[in-house]
């Protein structure tokens, strides 16, 4: 299934541009609201004042980016890995949950679909390893009986 066939899920790149844009805009707002109340506060105050809007402004903008950053790519890549890990410590039936995103629901499918060929090859082996084992105990009898 490709990315554009999966409409139930919101896309990475909107999500993240709206949420940019809600930034922007917060950001801008939160700067109208810092220069009006500069200009309320007497000349003395000022200068604080300004230091202490402009540092509480940046601040609440910090934390709603690393917010979006962390829910939007952080938590699912760090899922998708631990999935990864898990596969790559032997547990072939661990698997990559369903992303929040259609990018990363994608990924979460081709990483599944990895674990499902690595069994489908260990099975491959097994049943490979147990035709030489009655091969060679077929040899063995056959060089006995002869």
């Amino acid at each position: 299934m490709s990315l554009r066939e999966r409409p139930s899920l919101p896309s990475l790149k909107r999500e993240l541009l709206w949420g940019f844009a809600l930034i922007s805009t917060g950001a801008i707002s939160l700067a109208v609201v810092t220069a009006v109340i500069a200009l309320a506060l007497p000349v003395g105050m000022a200068t604080v004042g300004m230091v202490l809007l402009i540092g509480t402004d940046v601040a609440v903008l910090f934390l709603f980016s690393r917010h979006l950053l962390t829910k939007l790519v952080l938590r699912p890549v760090t899922d998708l890995a631990a999935a990864a890990d898990a596969v790559a410590a032997g547990n072939l039936e661990a698997r990559a949950g369903p992303g929040a995103t259609t990018e990363f629901a994608f990924l979460a499918e081709r990483v599944n679909r990895m674990t499902d060929h690595l069994l489908e090859a260990q099975d491959e082996i097994v049943r490979s390893e147990k035709l030489a084992s009655v091969g060679r105990l077929a040899a063995g009898i056959a060089h006995e009986v002869g």
